[in-house]
């Protein structure tokens, strides 16, 4: 082959992967509106947005000269326990590695193991065979993708354009957030169907029927069996009661139908169901676990779950908006403590978009998020500065809650509306129409 041949051949790959591109480009319509059915380009660069991010783990799952750190290695011992015991067909009824021993399903909703993604991966493993430390590191992975996903699910609902979508997925799946669950494993057990409540959520405004409030049910239960299960339920009614604000018209109409009535109590049903493994935990902490926390609980009162006795974000943890690495600089001339284990940073680009979102924004949901996003940024602060009693009142669910920087995901996730918003109100200066 000449080097002539060599020459045409890149041209004619050159010119055949443009003429691609211009029409997968086409036909996504980045800059066009969102309508009810994702089409097949749009699902696409989803995948390939998620296959660069697994492309960039590749040392963590592929190569394996990384590992997690910190509390996201410290369960792996339970996890693997599970995962060995699965496998080889065998239910794991006793945790030999917590408190010396402890009866197994203590660990089920708080690990969250006992989910879909946990078990697939079981089930795939058994043909593959790879380490379980391996398979660990995928499962957590998958599970930080399929956050993303709900995030891009419910904020599809407010944004206007694709454009918009694809970017507040880029923006989540490569915030902190995703890099310090490697790190503060909390941070994802809490938060990991917390944007699936809001995706129903917000299908339940635009139609209230059987599907939507089975779903939003559905992942609300799930919610509730994590780790700290106070976080999201104060989140969710923090965000609920906003529609007191600038939606009771639509609050007020469901409780006037008996068919609406109705649903609501078929997901009532539902959540409490589906909580019942946590209730039993509850009413048998103090028989039968070992008591050790009274070793370390500063009063009987913070042992009972009545105050909140773990880390607090302050406000310069707000400075990780704009600076990636503030978790990792030591903070202790400033206020005494190191910076939140759950940095709140997001990219400068995605930053400036929610600015912009805040700004400028006149979405229906605006004053919503707003409100929630502020709601939210004061609990996690609060307790620093002797504020904690307050939220603790008004929100009776943080009193079983040990780490106000569990809220980190929490206000992410309102920052992504706002990121959604200022993209739109971007395309819309672009296309002379703002």
């Amino acid at each position: 082959m000449n080097q002539n041949t060599i020459f045409d051949l890149v041209k004619k790959t050159n010119r055949g992967l443009k003429r691609y591109f211009k029409r997968f480009f086409e036909k996504i319509d980045l800059l066009g509106e969102n309508s009810d059915k994702s089409n097949k380009y749009e699902i696409y660069s989803v995948i390939g947005i998620c296959a660069i991010f697994l492309l960039l783990l590749y040392k963590l799952i592929i190569t394996h000269s990384r590992m997690f750190a910190h509390d996201t290695i410290w369960y792996y011992g339970l996890i693997h326990y599970f995962y060995n015991s699965l496998t080889k067909g065998v239910f794991p009824y006793w945790d030999p590695y917590d408190y010396c021993g402890q009866p197994f399903y203590y660990n089920l909703g708080i690990s969250r193991i006992f989910e879909l993604p946990s078990l697939i991966l079981i089930f795939i493993n058994k043909v593959i065979n790879v380490s379980l430390l391996t398979l660990y590191h995928w499962d957590f992975i998958l599970r930080i993708i399929i956050i993303a996903i709900g995030i891009y699910g419910s904020f599809r609902q407010t944004n206007k354009y694709v454009a918009s979508n694809l970017v507040v997925f880029i923006s989540f799946l490569f915030s902190s957030f995703s890099f310090a669950s490697m790190w503060q494993c909390g941070l994802l057990t809490t938060f990991m169907w917390t944007p699936y409540c809001l995706w129903f959520l917000l299908r339940l405004y635009k139609k209230l029927n059987l599907y939507n409030v089975v779903g939003f049910a559905l992942f609300t239960g799930l919610s509730i069996t994590s780790y700290q299960a106070g976080y999201v339920l104060t989140f969710l009614a923090i965000f609920i009661l906003t529609f007191l604000i600038n939606k009771r018209n639509w609050l007020f109409h469901i409780f006037r139908s008996k068919k609406n009535i109705g649903l609501l109590t078929i997901g009532m049903i539902i959540v409490i169901l589906l909580s019942l493994q946590g209730v039993a935990v509850f009413i048998e902490k103090d028989r039968t676990i070992p008591l050790l926390r009274r070793l370390y609980a500063p009063t009987e009162v913070t042992y009972r779950g009545e105050g909140s006795i773990g880390k607090h974000n302050c406000l310069l943890d707000f400075i990780g908006l704009f600076f990636p690495l503030i978790a990792a600089s030591r903070g202790e001339a400033i206020h005494n403590k190191s910076f939140s284990e759950g940095p709140l940073y997001i990219g400068i680009i995605p930053l400036l978009l929610a600015v912009m979102g805040i700004c400028s924004s006149k979405d229906k949901w605006k004053i919503n998020f707003l409100i929630t996003f502020l709601v939210v940024s004061f609990l996690a602060v609060g307790g620093k500065y002797k504020l904690g009693p307050l939220g603790e009142w008004l929100f009776p669910f943080l009193r079983y809650a040990q780490n106000m920087q569990l809220f980190q995901p929490f206000i992410i996730l309102t920052l992504m509306y706002f990121v959604g918003q200022g993209m739109d109100i971007l395309i819309k200066w672009c296309r002379n129409e703002y």
